[in-house]
């Protein structure tokens, strides 16, 4: 994990000149970046110094800037959902939703990454959709600049496809499935994992298990069968398990078997 010298700064500073006492700065950032410790109000209000400082800069039309503040802005959301709540209600997702068009795979990794530990917290997924990111995420899924952005966006979509009525939004979105079908198939081992996990979700909801069985999605579950870990093994028999739910499922994956077998 890479330190945030920024904020425990801030967060020294705001202390001194509030005449608050704090013991060493290793306490500081396990107060800060440690999930389930308790902070100080003092924390807590200089994180919320910290991220107004950084979502004013979003606004600014340097590039440069806005990269940067992306990544600060994915390290600060990766923990504690105090501070997910804070980045969202400072307004960062809808700017944060322009930057996923980069062409910079740096700045693109950056801000999904970013909207990915944003949408941890519940309130979040509907911000999220509300901001008009479904079709950015899934032009990334499918042909985002780096493979890490193309699969921390298919968590992205396995994150909010949690919620029913985004289910069924993503599933209605002819490009949704047929992405995460590509990086299924093309993804490296995590890559599809993220893949299956989001296909998952997408695949409880009738109407979805359809379109992932027309989309070509059980050969390539299936194929995951012959994995020696223990963990794909079980994604895939889990996502095959509510496809055989219908018909076309159970023919797909009987003549998937019946080919491998021969």
């Amino acid at each position: 994990m890479t330190p945030n010298y920024v904020l425990q700064s801030l967060i020294v500073e705001y202390c001194a000149e509030h005449k608050i006492s704090l013991e060493k700065s290793e306490r500081i950032k396990k107060s800060y970046f440690s999930e389930g410790i308790p902070r100080t109000k003092a924390a807590i209000q200089a994180t919320k110094l910290t991220v107004k400082f950084l979502v004013e800069r979003l606004c600014t039309r340097s590039f440069g800037v806005k990269k940067w503040v992306s990544y600060e802005l994915r390290l600060l959301a990766k923990f504690g959902m105090d501070n997910r709540a804070c980045i969202a209600e400072e307004g960062a997702i809808s700017l944060l939703v322009p930057l996923l068009s980069s062409k910079d795979p740096k700045a693109e990794e950056n801000d999904v990454t970013a909207l990915l530990n944003l949408s941890i917290y519940e309130s979040n997924k509907t911000r999220t959709m509300e901001s008009g990111a479904l079709l950015q995420i899934i032009r990334v899924v499918r042909s985002g600049c780096s493979m890490e952005a193309r699969e921390n966006v298919a968590t992205t979509l396995f994150s909010i496809s949690s919620v029913d009525k985004y289910n069924k939004l993503i599933g209605e979105s002819p490009e949704a499935i047929p992405a995460l079908i590509d990086l299924l198939r093309d993804g490296t081992a995590r890559g599809k994992h993220d893949a299956t996990n989001a296909l998952f979700h997408l695949s409880a909801f009738h109407g979805n298990d359809l379109q992932v069985v027309a989309a070509g999605a059980i050969p390539l579950l299936v194929n995951l069968l012959t994995d020696e870990r223990p963990g794909p093994v079980d994604d895939a028999i889990s996502v095959l398990a509510l496809l055989s739910r219908q018909f076309e499922g159970l023919i797909a994956i009987n003549e998937t078997s019946i080919y491998q077998s021969s």
